[in-house]
């Protein structure tokens, strides 16, 4: 019985440490204006020193709230119904790595980004 427990126990941390699951973040390395999109709530069309632009992929209202790196919450907003874009402003930010978390009444998407200069 113990050893059956061990080694279900064993095949699950398998599993979990090579199955690969698609990752939702944006990569802004070199040029601050690169487009990255994923499917969900939301997708990044552009990000400079000014704004993060946001593409809104459904027809529902969306609370969004944008973290810094040491996880402190810089801004929210909720993106009425039936919007197409929105953008946040980041040129009082300092230069760093944010979280942006869009959530629906039915699903949740975070994307990492990067604020450069």
């Amino acid at each position: 019985m113990k050893l059956s427990k061990l080694v279900y126990s064993v095949v699950f941390i398998f599993v979990l440490t090579f199955i690969s699951v698609p990752s939702t973040q944006a990569h802004f390395s070199e040029s601050p204006a690169q487009v990255a999109s994923v499917d969900g709530v939301i997708e990044v069309y552009q990000i400079d020193r000014q704004a993060i632009k946001l593409n809104v992929l459904v027809e529902e209202s969306i609370m969004l709230e944008l973290f810094s790196a040491s996880g402190t919450l810089v801004f929210s907003a909720e993106i009425p119904a039936n919007a197409t874009t929105f953008s946040i402003n980041v040129s009082s930010l300092p230069v760093g790595q944010y979280s942006i978390i869009a959530t629906t009444a039915t699903e949740s998407q975070t994307l990492k980004v990067g604020v450069t200069e």
